[in-house]
């Protein structure tokens, strides 16, 4: 009989994430396996986690923090620029250790508030729509995700800014630059910058017991 897998992982468990938006891959690849004849666990992206259900060590956890950011920074996802991120990270102090946390809780959101007012406007019969505060909403949006580094969802505002100047009510409601597609992008986002603060913890942690 072969050793017993961790109790606390399993095998092929996989959380439902929203579908991206045509040309962004899923945040999270992760396909965990079960583990082979040596007792072990595959890990995000195939890395080998500590066998017979051992903590990770601090390695095998900036692996995982390294595999998240190729993901994040890839130029066909545009999920976020490196160097903005980067140095909104760097602002962290031991001061203030619940700081990035709160400009992220902050940035999500206000771009989930921006969203809902934009389905609003949108929402209104054609004839009715105004133009004017959709495109304001837009600029908002795309101010406070241009500073944060969220290249991909900025990129959208200004693919949907153009749909409002041509009064483009069917393609913004629904297609490749809509509302629908800003809105994917910033859950996409949101759930990306959850798992990556999860696994700083995670690692400040485990250096601490090391």
């Amino acid at each position: 009989m072969g050793p017993k897998k961790s109790p606390s992982r399993k095998s092929k468990s996989k959380e439902p994430t929203p579908d991206p938006p045509s040309g962004l891959g899923d945040v999270d690849n992760t396909n965990n396996k079960g583990g082979g004849d040596d007792g072990k666990d595959e890990d995000a992206g195939g890395k080998v986690s500590s066998p017979k259900g051992g903590k990770k060590t601090v390695e095998m956890i900036q692996n995982e923090i390294a595999m998240l950011e190729k993901q994040a920074y890839d130029t066909k996802s545009k999920l976020l620029n490196e160097s903005q991120f980067s140095e909104l990270l760097g602002l962290q102090s031991e001061d203030e250790p619940e700081f990035i946390d709160e400009i992220i809780e902050m940035y999500t959101a206000d771009a989930r508030s921006m969203l809902d007012e934009l389905k609003t406007l949108y929402s209104a019969k054609d004839k009715e729509i105004d133009f004017d505060v959709i495109r304001g909403t837009l600029h908002k949006l795309k101010g406070s995700s241009s500073t944060f580094g969220a290249d991909g969802v900025t990129e959208m505002c200004d693919q949907l800014r153009e749909l409002c100047i041509e009064k483009n009510v069917k393609d913004a409601r629904e297609g490749p630059n809509s509302l629908v597609e800003l809105e994917k992008r910033v859950e996409i986002l949101a759930e990306f910058l959850t798992k990556y603060m999860e696994k700083l913890k995670e690692l400040a942690a485990a250096k601490n017991q090391s």
